[in-house]
Order: C-alpha cells, then sequence, then structure tokens
C-alpha cells in the first residue's frame, strides 16, 4: 500500500513541476513533449487507480494538497516535516490500519462466502467435490480424454465475483487462454481435470482454492469466492510427472517473494 504512495507523490511532482494540477495547453511538437505527455497520463491514470482502492473502504482518504506540500518541502530538505524514525513510524502505524482493514473486509467476505456456498450446493445439477469446489455441466463436448495435472489446456472462460462483478474474461479478449494446468489456482486445478474436451463447466471455487486470505490484484479481495464460466477447448499432453518440478519451482519463487517482501517490510519497521 506504502507504494501506493510513492505513485501518488510521483504524480504529483510532475503537477509541481509545472504549477498546475490538470489541463494544461502545453504543445507537443517534438517526441519529448510527446512521451512526457505520455508518461504524465500514464502515472495519472495509476494515482487515480491507487486513489480510488485505499479509499474505497472509506479507511484512507488522500489529501492532495498535504501530497502536494510534501513533494515541494523534498526539495529542500531542511523543510521536511518529520525525521526519519518519525516517517518509519508513520507508515507502520498506516500499514496497521490497512491491515486490520482487510482483515474486517475478509472475514465478511468469509461469512458472505459461507452463506452463498451453503445455498448453491442445493441447486439442481450442482456437484460438490471433497475439497469443497461446486461445479454444474453446462453442456457437455465429445468423447476425449480429460486432462492431467501434467497437461497444457485451452479455455476459453468468464471469471466473476460472488456480485456479478467480471473480473477476467478470455471472451472479452476474443481470444482463448493456454496455460499448464499446474500452474493455476487449485480451483481450476482440480475443476478442468473433470472435463473433457468441448465441455462448459461453471466452477464455483471457495477463496481456499483461490486466492485465499490475501487476494489477488486489485479486483479480488481477501477471502473472495470465484464463479467461471469455462470451456474446455483442447489438452495437450505433457510428460508424466512435469507438474511436480514446476510446483517445485512456483514454490521457490513465491518463498523468495515472501522473503523479499519481508525484507522490505523490515525497511518500514
Amino acid at each position: 500500500m506504502y507504494k501506493q504512495l510513492i505513485v501518488a507523490t510521483i504524480v504529483a511532482l510532475s503537477l509541481a513541476s509545472c504549477g498546475k494540477t490538470g489541463g494544461g495547453n502545453a504543445k507537443m511538437s517534438n517526441l519529448n513533449d510527446s512521451i512526457s505527455y505520455v508518461l504524465g497520463s500514464d502515472m495519472g491514470k495509476q494515482i487515480f487507480q491507487a486513489r480510488q482502492n485505499m479509499e474505497k473502504d472509506s479507511v484512507v482518504k488522500f489529501n492532495m494538497d498535504v501530497v502536494m506540500m510534501g513533494v515541494l518541502d523534498a526539495q529542500d530538505t531542511s523543510k521536511i516535516k518529520f525525521s526519519a524514525e518519525e516517517t518509519q513510524a508513520i507508515i507502520r502505524r498506516f500499514n496497521v490500519v490497512m491491515q486490520k482493514a482487510q482483515g474486517k473486509k475478509g472475514e465478511a467476505a468469509k461469512a458472505k462466502a459461507a452463506a452463498f456456498f451453503e445455498k448453491n450446493k442445493a441447486e439442481a445439477g450442482m456437484k460438490v467435490t471433497e475439497s469443497g469446489l461446486q461445479y454444474k455441466v453446462i453442456s457437455e463436448g465429445k468423447a476425449g480424454e480429460k486432462p492431467t495435472i501434467d497437461d497444457t489446456v485451452t479455455v476459453h472462460y468468464t471469471g466473476k465475483l460472488l456480485d456479478g462483478t467480471v473480473f477476467d474474461s478470455s471472451i472479452e479478449r476474443k481470444e482463448p487462454a493456454t496455460f499448464p494446468l499446474a500452474n493455476v489456482i487449485k480451483g481450476w486445478t482440480e475443476g478442468l481435470q473433470l472435463m473433457k474436451p468441448g465441455d462448459k463447466f461453471m466452477l464455483y471455487i471457495p477463496s481456499e482454492l483461490g486466492y485465499g486470505e490475501q487476494g489477488g490484484g486489485e479486483k479480488i479481495g481477501p477471502n473472495e469466492p470465484l464463479t467461471f464460466e469455462v470451456e474446455l477447448i483442447s489438452v495437450k499432453k505433457g510428460k508424466p510427472g512435469s507438474a511436480a518440478k514446476m510446483q517445485e519451482e512456483m514454490m521457490k519463487r513465491q518463498i523468495q517473494q515472501q522473503m523479499q517482501q519481508q525484507q522490505q517490510g523490515g525497511g518500514a519497521r
């Protein structure tokens, strides 16, 4: 979250340099001008998105006047109002507030999900696996071999949150997606192995088989269950045992990322 504030500062710096808050009439007569504008507009989009994400739970409210003050003061370090120790203390307080907000949001999502899955399992045609994955067959394709965890699949899909928000869709991109079955969330790995080429399923994935307590990206919150309409188009057979090696590599990368995050977090303490 603190990185998003840094993005805000960068944008504010670009505004401060021209003494305006937008809507300028500068002429773009060469490549330098054009790339400057592109970079500025790109940063503007980032700050707008960051501001939305951080304010949507009414936890943090950006005060752009104060952001600008900090940017201007940073040009003369003698004017900076907080010492390095005070700055780190403020960041720690900010992180605690955001973590508590995420925790409350996660608990609310968990309760909502439990109620949804309890009701959903009674729907006609609904099947429930031992892991808690729920699925329904929309249509069946021709006879074919189901994929294994070692295989690569090509699919069309639309992923939604429980409120109907689409967070990802190969249909909208008008291009099917291809990926190793061992390289996706657990709900997909399990659900796709129940399908044959040509099958179309609805998958209802608990957060434990999705992105868990951390959530995924900007749209998928903590403990957020997911629904997918998936059509399995084709299966490319993989080498037996390749999934285990891939998962081992993924685990190593995750450990490295966690260590890096801890080190970065330590710098804020």
